[in-house]
C-alpha cells in the first residue's frame, strides 16, 4: 500500500508531475516550431524589401526615366508583392 499525505497519494503526486512535463514539453516544441515559422517568413522579407530599396535607389541615382525603365518596374514588382504579404498577414 502507498502511504498517504495530505489526501494525495505518492503515486498521484508522481502522475501529476509527469502530466505537467509532458504539458510543458508539448508547449515548448509548438513555440520552437512557432519560432522557426516566423524567422523564415522574416528571412523571405528581409529579401524583398533589400531588392525593393536597392531598386529604388538606382532609380533615385538615374539619369532619365528611360535609362532606370528596368529598375521601376522591379521596385513595383516588389513593392506589390511586399503590399499582399502584409494584407496576408493580417
Amino acid at each position: 500500500m502507498t502511504e498517504k499525505k495530505n489526501g494525495w497519494t505518492i503515486q498521484s503526486i508522481s502522475l501529476l508531475l509527469v502530466a505537467v512535463g509532458l504539458a510543458v514539453g508539448v508547449w515548448q516544441y509548438g513555440d520552437g516550431n512557432r519560432q522557426q515559422y516566423k524567422k523564415e517568413i522574416w528571412s523571405a522579407q528581409k529579401e524583398l524589401y533589400e531588392r525593393a530599396i536597392e531598386a529604388a535607389s538606382e532609380i533615385a541615382n538615374g539619369e532619365s526615366l528611360e535609362s532606370v525603365a528596368k529598375s521601376r518596374k522591379t521596385f513595383w514588382r516588389y513593392r506589390y508583392y511586399i503590399e499582399s504579404d502584409r494584407k496576408r498577414s493580417f
